[in-house]
């Protein structure tokens, strides 16, 4: 699941293969890729849908959306509208001819490894991911809020004392 999600491809699915000891050929690598790709053509569509707004956005102007995320070029960035109304940002977007042909889409930002501000390529699977985790967020951020409610409300001492990940931790008296 992990190494095909975010259209990750048959060397996805290898270095996943390799980390947890899994033998595999390309054949098998590429064989699975494509039987998960087979079983789950929503999120096939997802990718390839999102970065179709994302690149008509930069290409074309104007708002582009698909199921709710819209895709805006204002200045120097593209803008992702998540449902929950919060946006996101990428920096200097262009477009190049991508290695399958057609457009592909980049944008600058901080190389997480290098902390380097570089040019990074983006495509269907990845944007999937950015909205994905921040509409996660959204979530967690909407329960956080309501957990520090429900406990005011009560009059309850205690509250959220930290986030793990994708958890919130509540102390509070029994």
């Amino acid at each position: 699941e992990l190494a095909c999600q975010y259209q990750g491809g048959e060397g996805a699915f290898t270095t996943w293969c390799r980390t947890y000891g899994m033998p595999m050929t390309t054949a098998d690598t590429a064989a699975r890729t494509n039987r998960w790709r087979g079983m789950h053509p929503m999120i096939v569509k997802f990718w390839k849908e999102l970065e179709s707004a994302a690149i008509r956005a930069v290409r074309d102007g104007g708002t582009h959306e698909y199921r709710g995320i819209k895709y805006v070029k204002r200045g120097s960035f593209l803008f992702c509208r998540l449902r929950s109304g919060r946006v996101l940002s990428y920096a200097y977007p262009q477009l190049e001819r991508g290695k399958f042909g057609g457009d592909a889409l980049s944008y600058m930002c901080v190389n997480s490894v290098t902390r380097k501000w570089e040019r990074h390529h983006t495509y269907g699977g990845d944007l999937t991911n950015h909205v994905t985790q921040a509409t996660a967020r959204d979530i967690q951020t909407h329960g956080m809020l309501n957990a520090e409610a429900w406990l005011a409300e009560r009059e309850v001492d205690g509250g959220i004392v930290m986030e793990v990940y994708d958890e919130t931790v509540v102390e509070a008296p029994i």
